[in-house]
């Protein structure tokens, strides 16, 4: 039962981000392309993000070997701010090259793709592919005698507790689907936050949507550090709470949304599923190879 409900929720993570802009294409004219863009500004970010955190814990300022004692408070803010610094920068730095390359891509529409595949990649590897991985190790484990186990107490003790957490009930592997969708919408809120900066070719006067969206995002990281280590155990408490962080921003996008609408001649005819799929492929390997041959 363990097996088969966590696979399922695997599954959805991989393949709903796949999902919601087929949706969207089926409501919008949009580019399959910005899906990969946004994809690749995630990418982008986590070359940064990642070493620099591991830089942050090596120096000090962040709960580590080197200071382990450091309050949560003062981590949590740290880790909100490089989070934040590292992906609406990258963020920003894809409209900038998409204002430049593709002026007509700077839509409202573009934006949610964008969005949709930032968010969606993060999904289907911080989700999906790390969620299989840590299932992977811990189905071995299950009903075995951990003390047989080569491991100190401490990590003898923290194995325990991730297996009975593993273990404790099938409906458990709903929570990474559900904290990954909730991921997958603030993305796209942070995506028209940034859009906003970029939307009239104004960034000088604009600029500070993109000062908000770091902060936003800071806020929700600070938010899900603290809740997460303050009610450990808890997790459909600490969803909740976090989507409280979340709610303001995604009535201001709805707003946004209905204030700004889509154009009625720029909705498509709805086309098969797998339709699609092939335009997905044709339009990203066209766009490759373009870019490639011209070095851009």
């Amino acid at each position: 039962m363990f097996e088969a409900s966590y696979t399922l929720s695997v599954l959805l993570m991989i393949f709903l981000p796949a999902v919601f802009p087929l949706l969207l294409r089926r409501k919008i004219a949009v580019p399959w392309l910005l899906f990969s863009v946004g994809a690749l500004t995630f990418f982008v970010s986590q070359v940064v993000h990642l070493p620099l955190n591991a830089w942050l814990g090596d120096i000090g300022l962040i709960s580590g070997e080197a200071a382990p004692d450091h309050p949560l408070w003062r981590s949590a803010i740290v880790l909100g701010l490089s989070a934040g610094l590292c992906e609406e920068l990258a963020r920003a730095l894809g409209y900038a090259v998409l204002q430049k390359l593709r002026p007509g891509w700077m839509r409202l529409q573009d934006a949610l793709m964008l969005g949709l595949g930032h968010g969606g990649f993060e999904a289907m590897i911080f989700g999906g592919v790390l969620v299989a991985s840590s299932v992977s190790m811990l189905l071995p484990l299950v009903g075995k005698d951990l003390s047989l186990l080569n491991l100190t107490p401490a990590q003898l003790a923290a194995v325990k507790l991730q297996v009975d957490a593993f273990t404790r009930s099938p409906l458990d592997a709903v929570w990474p689907l559900l904290e990954r969708l909730l991921a997958i919408g603030i993305h796209v809120t942070l995506s028209i936050l940034v859009w906003k900066a970029f939307a009239r070719r104004q960034f000088r006067r604009d600029g500070y949507y993109l000062l908000l969206a770091i902060l936003y995002h800071a806020a929700i990281d600070f938010a899900a550090v603290l809740l997460r280590q303050e009610l450990s155990g808890n997790t459909p408490l600490t969803l909740a709470l976090l989507a409280l962080v979340v709610v303001p921003g995604w009535a201001w996008a709805l707003w946004v949304i209905r204030k700004t609408g889509f154009s009625a001649a720029q909705n498509p005819a709805p086309t098969r599923w797998s339709a699609e799929w092939e335009v997905f492929w044709v339009a990203t390997r066209k766009e490759i190879i373009q870019a490639w041959r011209t070095k851009r």
